[in-house]
């Protein structure tokens, strides 16, 4: 969090550390943002895909995934959960949820107890094991496992 938030005017002010990433990614000064870019997506991969770093220059691709979490961030997806809670009871379709085992973001324990998940498990809900995957969708074992999921869910749907 310190690499993270270093340079931001106010400590400790969650929505100003978000609108000074969102004005630096669309500084007029390319080395400012894609300064501000790179300190966003190392925090992201320190939580999400701990041991790896960004290498080489940004593409589209980071600065729009950085652009996009900023988005979600800004919109509040700390405090979400009065509206988990609330669409969880509105779930009827098969679900499955896939968490890595090396998950440390959301640990599976702290899944499998949360309790508007863990009472639906086994009726319609299933949490999936990802052995040895971390939180991150770039971990390829995720990535597989997502893949899996989707053609469970196309079978399902189109058998």
């Amino acid at each position: 969090y310190q690499a993270f938030s270093e340079g931001i005017p106010i400590k400790g002010w969650l929505p100003l550390v978000f609108e000074s990433f969102h004005h630096a990614f669309h500084c007029s000064r390319p080395a400012v943002a894609e300064h501000a870019l790179r300190r966003w997506l190392d925090w992201e991969l320190a939580l999400a895909y701990p041991g790896n770093s960004l290498i080489g220059p940004l593409d589209w691709r980071s600065r729009a995934l950085a652009q996009i979490e900023l988005h979600y961030a800004k919109g509040q997806f700390f405090t979400a959960e009065p509206l988990l809670r609330q669409a969880m009871g509105q779930i009827s379709a098969p679900t499955r949820i896939y968490q890595g085992e090396r998950d440390w973001v959301c640990p599976l324990s702290i899944a499998s107890a949360y309790a508007p998940l863990s009472c639906r498990i086994g009726a319609g809900f299933e949490l999936i094991q990802v052995t040895d995957a971390f939180h991150s969708s770039a971990d390829l074992r995720l990535q597989r496992a997502l893949c899996a999921g989707a053609n469970w869910m196309l079978g399902a749907r189109h058998p």
